[in-house]
């Protein structure tokens, strides 16, 4: 599968870059058009055999003076993608480790029990999963209250998720933000030696969705995250998690509070 074409091959303008991280810092590469994506392919490929290699998911309308481009210049969404981490045998790997699932089918089980929807694909990350929930057709923001609007839907979105991944007692970090990079199938994670292979797992192919649908979905997990922050208002005070509400017997939903609801 020609994985970046399936991504951005229905749009036909706009950029993508190509960044590479070392010591915990990203450095932007080089950017292509989207109409240029097997050369872009090629390049993160050779690139990824000596270090970790990542593409922006969402697409920018033209190129920064430097470094990936802040929100203001994304124009373009093929969908939202949540990044999946599981527990890991060797040190260091999560920050998290021990609030983490432990394969791929207990999270599978936990989206089935609470009726949430199986990702479009799945990248087999190295030391967990990208789940891509990918559009029918890209979603477009020309101006800024329609990035705007995107943004909060799409941290709507995640915070559909990740509440029941605190329900569950495990994190699940925001990748909700316009910025954000993944990585590509046929990679290697650098996180340990020896790298690990990155994997399009074409097998787990699923359905697109609607604009409709998204809009639906993610206004659901904006409402939920506005009765939480408001029921709570008065007992909490903003910043640190230090003080514990009246009725939160729960800390990893009182995290979620503060972390999916400034």
């Amino acid at each position: 599968m020609d994985e970046i074409y399936t991504l951005y091959g229905q749009m036909p303008s706009g950029y993508l870059s190509v960044s590479t991280r070392s010591g915990g810092k990203f450095k932007a590469e080089r950017f292509f058009l989207t109409s240029e994506w097997r050369e872009m392919e090629a390049y993160i490929i050779e690139l990824s055999k000596s270090q970790d290699t990542y593409f922006s998911f969402n697409v920018v309308t033209h190129r920064p003076l430097s470094g990936r481009g802040t929100s203001e210049y994304f124009g373009a969404a093929p969908g939202v993608f949540l990044d999946v981490d599981l527990k890991q045998a060797e040190a260091g790997i999560h920050s998290a480790n021990d609030r983490l699932p432990s394969s791929l089918e207990e999270v599978f089980a936990l989206l089935d029990r609470h009726n949430l929807p199986r990702p479009t694909q799945v990248v087999r990350s190295g030391n967990g999963f990208y789940f891509r929930y990918l559009f029918d057709v890209p979603y477009y923001f020309e101006t800024e209250e329609d990035r705007a609007a995107f943004q909060k839907l799409s941290k709507g979105a995640h915070q559909r998720f990740a509440k029941v991944w605190a329900d569950e007692g495990w994190t699940l970090d925001d990748m909700s933000d316009l910025p954000r990079v993944t990585r590509m199938g046929g990679t290697f994670n650098h996180k340990t030696t020896p790298a690990k292979p990155v994997e399009l797992m074409e097998e787990l192919q699923g359905s697109t969705f609607s604009h409709e649908w998204f809009k639906e979905f993610a206004s659901k997990g904006i409402e939920e995250c506005t009765s939480v922050t408001v029921s709570k208002s008065r007992s909490a005070k903003p910043g640190k998690p230090d003080q514990i509400p009246d009725g939160v017997t729960d800390l990893a939903k009182l995290g979620l509070v503060y972390a999916g609801c400034p």
